[in-house]
């Protein structure tokens, strides 16, 4: 699986700048049958409700998560399924900071994707996992973070 990405700036009828974020999983014959074959198409990737906190919209960052919460509501009421990443969407953002925010939580859900197609790939098999390695790795994620 790949992630395409294509960022577009535009300029609107009354000179502003708008900003476009396109986004497409392009995907193996193999990835797209298991999409079809375990019905992944209809799963929601990503969802932000433009009306769920509209009460924190007067409040300051970080009562609303700081500067990534004011970027997700930017993108409320965009829903991200399986199918629609496939097909491919355009998002349009108001500044370059909003769609950074948009474009980070896409490769998130292509991340999502892609674990749903690992998942997917081992029904009927089995998998063994060599805890302390996966341990290892998790510490050494850690430590990399502090």
């Amino acid at each position: 699986m790949q992630l395409l990405i294509r960022r577009n700036q535009k300029t609107g009828l009354m000179g502003g700048a708008k900003y476009t974020l396109y986004v497409r999983a392009q995907l193996s014959d193999e990835e797209r049958n298991l999409v079809k074959k375990n019905n992944l198409a209809g799963e929601l990737l990503v969802y932000y409700d433009r009306d769920a906190d509209k009460a924190n919209l007067a409040g300051s960052l970080k009562e609303a998560g700081g500067l990534a919460g004011a970027l997700v509501r930017k993108m409320r009421d965009t829903a991200l399924t399986v199918a629609k990443l496939i097909e491919g969407a355009e998002i349009t953002c108001a500044n370059v900071g909003e769609l950074m925010g948009v474009e980070r939580e896409t490769r998130e859900a292509a991340l999502m994707l892609k674990n749903y197609l690992d998942v997917a790939a081992t029904f009927g098999g089995e998998e063994v996992l060599d805890m302390d390695k996966l341990l290892a790795e998790a510490n050494a994620r850690d430590a990399r973070r502090a």
